[in-house]
């Protein structure tokens, strides 16, 4: 069965999350104060851990292995702080 699954992430670190396989993010937003990922997830599959990092504009983004791919953007205390999301795929170096 389909279904849209919310995902709230840490501000400013990466992020472990498990979702069903094959999940796909729709979108990203500022609810009650955290950055939270929406998926379309088949709630049949089984869960994977997915990698999702966050950083600040401006932000090094320390070199890991496999790609960054970049999910969306968002604003913080009415723009005065903007984050990027980014989703680690291909091998991670996460312990």
């Amino acid at each position: 069965m389909k279904a849209i699954w919310k995902y709230p992430l840490e501000s400013n670190t990466w992020n472990i999350v498990a979702m069903p396989r094959g999940a796909q993010v729709l979108s990203l937003a500022v609810q009650h104060g955290r950055p939270t990922i929406w998926a379309l997830v088949d709630t049949a599959q089984p869960a994977e851990e997915r990698e999702f990092g966050i950083f600040a504009t401006g932000e090094q983004i320390h070199a890991r292995k496999g790609q960054l791919k970049f999910i969306d953007t968002f604003l913080v205390e009415g723009g005065a702080y903007v984050f990027h999301v980014f989703e680690l795929v291909g091998e991670s170096d996460l312990a």
